[in-house]
């Protein structure tokens, strides 16, 4: 059990983002009880975005997978990916990214799964962003 283990159970949780010019990080926690597996993953990502916010999520809900098929986190390593961004605060708001995570030779492993969360801040903004899903 460990990387290589293909699993269909798996959760995820937002741990962080960074926003610099177009590029945006993620950090996320992906766990599978199945392969007996919890690693953090970055989502890099390059996009446009409308609006502007000065905000941080602080918290999101650990959210389980819809799995397209089954797969290892050895598969999601180095996978495309999109993710979608929206979110509004005056103070204290609400935000929430869909990602997806595709590969070449097994195709979609997860696609539009919303990952909702608290922020922090003022503003609001929407952005569009592919990149590739890097394991920590």
């Amino acid at each position: 059990m460990g990387s290589s283990t293909k699993a269909s159970d798996w959760k995820v949780q937002m741990a962080g983002e960074i926003v610099v010019a177009r590029t945006t990080v993620w950090c996320f926690e992906f766990d599978s009880e199945e392969a007996n597996y919890v690693k953090q993953f970055i989502f890099v990502g390059q996009g446009v975005t409308f609006g502007g916010a000065i905000v941080g999520t602080v918290r999101t809900e650990r959210t389980s997978l819809k799995c397209d098929r089954a797969f290892s986190a050895d598969n999601l390593d180095l996978s495309l990916g999109t993710a979608v961004l929206g979110g509004a605060a005056v103070v204290v708001g609400a935000g929430a990214v869909i990602i997806s995570a595709r590969t070449a030779l097994s195709g979609s492993l997860f696609s539009n799964q919303r990952i909702a969360g608290i922020t922090l801040g003022a503003g609001a903004a929407f952005g569009v962003s592919g990149g590739l899903w890097k394991k920590l």
